[in-house]
Order: C-alpha cells, then structure tokens, then sequence
C-alpha cells in the first residue's frame, strides 16, 4: 500500500500524475496548454504527454497532440522537400512539395493519428457542455497535486488529478484552487451511468505475454524501458505510409509516363517504378513517424516513473468506452497471477468531467 500522503509530494520516487481540466470554450484549452505545460517544467514535473479535447456546438468532439502535429508537420515537408529535390524546377519545386508535405502533415496527423475511436469520441462528446475544451496532462511528478494548482491559473471550470502510485494505488483530487480528495467508489460496478470513457492500466509480473495490445510499456531486467504501439508504432506506420506513398507514386508517375509521350507502355512502366520508388521512400517515412511520433510517449520519457515499471514488469493501457461492456468478468481474461489492475473513469458533471478510480 502507498503512503497516504501520495499526493504531498512524500515519495521517494516520482508518481505519474494524471491531469483533466476543462474548460469553457472551444479553443480555450488550447490556449492555455502552453502556459500550462511552461509552468509543470518550470516546478520540475517531466511532461509525459499532453492531449487537447475540443467539443463543438453540435457536441461533435475532436483530440489531437499539439507536439505531434508541430514535429510531424516539419518532418513532411522536409521529406517531401527533398523529394521535390530531384524536380527539375530547382528551389521552386522543393518549395512547392514541402508545401504539400506540410498540409499534408497537418491533416494526418491532427484527424488521423489518435488511439481514440470514432465511438468513444462519440460518447465524450454526448457528455460535455458545447463549445467546451479540455486537457489531459500526463506527467511524472514528486508531488501531483501541483499539476492541480498550476491548472488552477488557467481558470478551468472543472479539474482532477489521478495520483498513480508505484503499486498502482490512486489517490483522485478535485477542485484546482483547494483540492480535496475524493474516495474511491465503492459500489460493485466498475463505473456508474455517468461515465463517458474509461482508462484501464494493467501491470504484469515477468512473463511472456499472448495479448495483442494497444500500447504496452516493458521494462527488460538489465532496466532498459520500451514502448510499443501496434497502431502507431515504426512498423504499423512503415506499412501504411509505403501504402499511401506507392499509391500516390503510381497516380503521379502513370500520368508523367503519358503526358511524356510514352503512350500505354508509357503509362505502365511509368507508374510502376514511380510506385515503388515511392512506395520505399513512404517505408522510411512511416518507420520515422512512428519512432518519433506516433507512440503517446517515448521510453526515455519514463525515467521519473520508475516505481510503476520495476525490472522485468510490463504495462498495459488501453481506452474502453461507456457503449462497450466494462465488468469484472470482462477484465478476467485479461488477469494473470501477480498482475494488478486500475480502472480511470472519466465521468461527467457540473462544468465538464471529473476522475474517479476503480
């Protein structure tokens, strides 16, 4: 059992702390994520990631990672600048094509690329005032309340913070300006009607594991740390990159191979060497994209957070939402011996969501 002082900064070792604060109006999170994330570094928490949550008028709602977008977006257009390189239009081809790396960037990375599926998007949506925004703030921290009273500057309408312990123990505050610690829920299911999504962490022991995942956190015993992604990690990535580059190097270099003269013949053998040449070029785009961007957060980022991911230990993270059936018996299979569980409701209320642990 933790300390109960887990929120007061007693551990010895960093705890990874878990921010929801929202906030009136749509773009209002955004705003204030900058000054948010300056202040948690300025105190000394290492920021592990940081998503934005925007609720329309028609409480459509939409994710994005603001660092993703900013890094993913140059790395496009410089690959694809370098593409345009070999153009024969000199500066002004390399100038047009990064251009089109650049939006074309933005619009992958900002529609595409999140864990959150169009159902659980739907359900937060359902369940958050309109014209809304929110943040979530995952950092490793020695004293997680502080995340609570630097989101307090901001003026959210309604804030909470997970404190994780080493042994997966959870401590919930609410309220940014004088936090008060909620206790957990005590009834038999493992969330209420007011849930809108829920977090599931599971920690193994050492063993080898059978589970296809969504993201999985391993710590080797010489202490080295990994993240995997099946979704969005170097090879999912590689794959879906080459396919879409391949694509359009077909489209691009069929009509090349017409409009020179080629006829047919022209048509074909244009396509198909333009195709693979582009298809290889998109391998190593994806693999990029997925070493650096598309994982929620890399392992040298988990250095603070030691006490969750001891020698030999793995980590498991995944999203549930309220339309699929969370019980007892639903997370049995996913239970091994030595293994401890914690379920995050994020439920809605007066202002925006508030955290509860399970």
């Amino acid at each position: 059992m933790s300390d109960p002082g887990a929120g007061t900064g007693a551990a010895s070792d960093g705890q990874l702390g878990l921010l929801l604060a929202c906030f009136a109006g749509r773009k209002t999170a955004g705003k204030a994520r900058r000054s948010l994330e300056t202040q948690l570094r300025a105190q000394g928490d290492e920021l592990l990631d940081t998503v934005v949550l925007e609720i329309d008028e028609k409480h459509k709602a939409s994710v994005h990672d603001p660092r993703r977008i900013l890094w993913g977006t140059v790395s496009a257009a410089l690959v694809w600048g370098l593409c345009g390189a070999a153009g024969a239009d000199g500066v002004w081809s390399v100038l047009f094509w990064a251009a089109v790396g650049a939006v074309g960037g933005v619009l992958i990375l900002y529609y595409s690329l999140h864990h959150s599926t169009k159902s659980e998007l739907a359900s937060i949506g359902s369940g958050l005032p309109a014209q809304s925004s929110a943040l979530v703030v995952s950092a490793a921290t020695k004293d997680p309340r502080r995340l609570l009273e630097a989101a307090a500057v901001q003026r959210p309408t309604a804030a909470s913070l997970a404190a994780i312990g080493g042994d997966l123990t959870t401590h919930v505050f609410a309220g940014p300006a004088d936090p008060v610690e909620l206790p957990p829920d005590s009834a038999d299911e493992l969330r209420g009607d007011s849930t809108l999504v829920s977090m599931v962490i599971l920690r193994y022991p050492p063993a080898d594991s059978v589970l296809e995942v969504e993201m999985m956190i391993r710590r080797d015993s010489d202490g080295s740390r990994h993240v995997s992604d099946p979704y969005f990690g170097v090879k999912a990535l590689a794959k879906s990159e080459m396919l879409w580059w391949g694509g359009f190097g077909l489209v691009l270099g069929a009509l090349g191979g017409a409009v020179g003269g080629g006829g047919i013949l022209g048509f074909i053998k244009g396509g198909v060497w333009t195709a693979i040449a582009w298809g290889i070029a998109g391998l190593g785009v994806g693999a990029l994209y997925g070493a650096l961007f598309g994982k929620a957060f890399s392992a040298r980022r988990l250095k603070g957070i030691g006490s969750l991911l001891t020698p030999g230990t793995s980590l498991l993270m995944a999203w549930v939402d309220r339309a699929s059936p969370l019980t007892e018996s639903a997370l049995d299979a996913y239970v091994t011996p030595g293994s401890q569980r914690l379920v995050l409701n994020f439920n809605s209320g007066e202002g925006g969501a508030v955290l509860e642990a399970t």
